[in-house]
């Protein structure tokens, strides 16, 4: 690690740490949203379909 790193992150352990942190909860509420919005569109085709038949 270079030397400017090591300052920033002594100097900021709890503000990376809330950034990182922050950074996960939002990907994962991304993440299960946009894989509850294909599941939705998923069934829905399925129930088209299904009614179509």
């Amino acid at each position: 690690m270079s030397q400017l790193f090591l300052y920033l992150y002594n100097c900021n352990k709890r503000k990376i740490a809330i950034i990182y942190f922050g950074f996960i909860t939002v990907s994962l509420i991304l993440l299960f949203n946009m894989k509850g919005v294909s599941g939705a569109r998923i069934s829905g085709r399925q129930e088209f379909q299904v009614g179509k038949i």
